[in-house]
């Protein structure tokens, strides 16, 4: 239950882990974090008692942006990572269970497709509707409509009351997480076997014998290394309704 320091571990022994700068919240209020490492667009999240992508905040563009997250983000947390922000990659979980990989899903962030009528706001509506029914089977929360997808709107030229063109795929969020509007395909059949070796060796660095592990990469079915992609993070205590369960597949 400390990312910052599983992900050092990882480091040490060859996995390809995200470069992180650690804050601890008494350093960040004396004024002694060194900010000046970073390169931006960063990410900002939590490094301890949470999941399913809870506050964490991406694409973060500037120095002061940044500040006003930790400014919010330390009256409830005592540690904050923050990570090089990864584009236009994938998202998988890799389940591993006592050593042997059970299941992967790719995941994607939420979205929803234009019918050129509704507006994003009314689409997100009536996805969410839908959404209420699947979450009887599997973890599927509603697509929020929060500073986030704000963001990412306008980065696609949108706002909330736009109403997109017929077909038109409009992104919601950057992270994946089904918590977070996000959806799930089983892709078992596509990780490769070098993919399917670094999550259990990951897994046996961490002593962990149910762990979900977070790659982002371009794609599971091609060997993982540092200039494909990354291990995010290890969930040490994982959703696998995502697995048994997925919106596809």
């Amino acid at each position: 239950n400390h990312k910052h320091l599983a992900n050092h571990l990882l480091s040490e022994y060859g996995v390809p882990v995200p470069k992180a700068l650690f804050v601890p919240r008494d350093d960040f209020k004396n004024g002694k974090v060194d900010f000046s490492m970073l390169s931006y667009p960063v990410v900002a999240k939590p490094n301890a008692n949470t999941g399913g992508g809870t506050d964490v905040f991406c694409n973060i563009q500037n120095q002061a942006m940044l500040m006003q997250y930790l400014s919010e983000a330390f009256k409830q947390y005592k540690e904050i990572i923050i990570e090089k922000f990864h584009r236009d990659l994938k998202s998988y979980r890799v389940l591993v269970f006592y050593g042997q990989v059970l299941g992967v899903v790719e995941r994607s962030p939420a979205k929803i497709i234009g019918d050129g009528v509704n507006s994003v706001r009314a689409l997100v509506e009536k996805e969410n509707n839908t959404r209420r029914q699947m979450g009887k089977e599997v973890t599927l929360k509603a697509i929020l409509l929060n500073e986030e997808a704000c963001i990412i709107l306008k980065d696609q030229c949108l706002d909330l009351e736009s109403i997109p063109a017929k077909g038109q795929v409009v992104k919601l969020c950057y992270t994946s997480n089904s918590g977070r509007g996000g959806t799930m395909k089983t892709a078992n059949s596509e990780i490769c076997e070098a993919n399917k070796r670094l999550a259990k060796k990951a897994a046996k660095i961490l002593n962990l014998n149910l762990v979900g592990f977070d790659f982002l990469c371009e794609d599971i079915s091609i060997p993982l290394d540092k200039k494909t992609g990354v291990i995010l993070e290890a969930n040490h205590s994982p959703d696998i309704s995502i697995n048994e369960s997925p919106t596809s597949g």
